[in-house]
């Protein structure tokens, strides 16, 4: 088997059994119910800013230490997270219900860890797509396992959330495990001046692409939320079949990955355009669970949601890493989440907790797909310019 090949399949399992988490699937009705004894509002206010800054502070550890550790750092992430789903096990009281937030927010980009060394190990750049399209499957497949497992047991339990919290310590341990058979990282010379190649245009570019990561983490958060306010409105009697959702989902995404892994197009000129016409799409598709009142709805725009920007973060991701020199992937990720986080934070602390314009928790998707849109007509005119000018 090809090197590459090889390497690729021990982050894909890596990844896989990273992503079985269950508990996030019912995270929102985890917390409120008698298991968590937390309101709504503190869940959509307090928890939610708290997984932010962490997430933010995270960040900022991965920059300093993984350009040189990937293999501990990867180790050091997956243990944190271990350790926050034991702390939000069993009966938590509030503080542990925090710290435990706190540090899934601290590992819910640990997959850039993921990536980065992936890329820092395969020597033929012309694989990276390939590459990154399986691991992206092998992601969205540890997903579709967590979530099917989540409402098998939710469905078998009546309507009992303990045990979620176990099944995800159980998959960090595992991904743990995993972890530490990686291959030592290649050594290689680091020159911050040699990090981009002469092709910066369309990786400046594919910066503003990478809010669509952290973004994508706002999404599933909030979207969690929204769907437990659907439920709790007066009148309402819609079942929350979030494990079936998030199934279809990331089965869906995981599909749309490795398709796009196949698929062969010039990126450096057509990529603006892809980007442009999937960004308005998924901002649509947000904006419109601003109206729904039954969650059939909302699921449905979700898992589109999902196909699409899954795809966009295959061909996006690849295509920036092919860009780089040095191997600096984690610390060019780093700087761009770093850069999204900082907005993230922004809109947590003026949106969120001090909520100036009243925003309801149905409003935050109005808001958030608008960004998606105007991204959208950003790029499409950066594709009208490229491409009304010679090749």
């Amino acid at each position: 088997m090809e090197s590459w090949k090889i390497i690729t399949f021990n982050v894909a399992v890596y990844m896989f059994l990273f992503e079985i988490r269950p508990l996030e699937t019912y995270l929102t009705a985890y917390l409120t119910g008698p298991d968590g004894n937390v309101s709504l509002s503190e869940v959509a206010n307090t928890m939610e800013s708290i997984r932010s800054y962490s997430a933010l502070t995270a960040t900022v550890i991965m920059l300093a230490v993984s350009e040189y550790f990937y293999k501990p750092a990867i180790i050091a992430f997956t243990a944190c997270s271990f350790i926050a789903y034991i702390l939000m096990s069993g009966s938590p009281s509030l503080t542990h219900l925090r710290v435990g937030v706190a540090g899934i927010g601290a590992t819910n980009n640990a997959y850039i860890l993921g990536f980065s060394y992936l890329y820092s190990q395969i020597s033929d750049r012309q694989q990276y797509q390939k590459a990154t399209s399986i691991v992206s499957a092998s992601l969205q497949l540890g997903i579709f396992c967590g979530s099917v497992l989540s409402q098998i047991i939710v469905s078998t339990s009546g309507g009992i959330y303990t045990i979620l919290p176990y099944c995800n310590a159980s998959a960090m341990f595992l991904a743990v495990i995993c972890a530490c058979l990686f291959p030592a990282k290649k050594k290689h010379s680091f020159r911050l001046e040699n990090v981009l190649n002469e092709n910066t245009r369309l990786l400046e570019k594919g910066f503003k692409n990478k809010t669509e990561i952290r973004e994508k983490d706002i999404i599933l958060t909030n979207m969690n939320v929204l769907y437990t306010y659907i439920v709790n409105r007066p009148g309402n009697h819609d079942v929350l079949l979030n494990g079936y959702a998030e199934a279809t989902i990331s089965l869906c995404g995981a599909v749309g990955a490795y398709l796009i892994g196949k698929l062969q197009l010039d990126w450096v000129y057509y990529g603006d355009a892809v980007t442009a016409v999937c960004s308005s799409f998924m901002g649509i598709l947000m904006m419109s669970c601003y109206y729904h009142d039954h969650l059939f709805l909302i699921y449905l725009s979700y898992i589109l949601y999902g196909i699409v920007s899954q795809m966009v973060f295959v061909s996006n991701f690849s295509e920036i890493a092919k860009r780089l020199k040095n191997h600096c992937y984690s610390l060019v990720y780093g700087f761009n989440l770093f850069g999204s986080l900082l907005i993230s934070a922004f809109m947590t602390i003026f949106f969120v907790q001090m909520n100036f314009f009243d925003i309801t928790i149905p409003g935050r998707f109005l808001f958030i797909g608008g960004l998606d849109v105007s991204l959208g007509v950003g790029f499409f005119v950066l594709s009208y310019l490229k491409m009304t000018n010679p090749r």
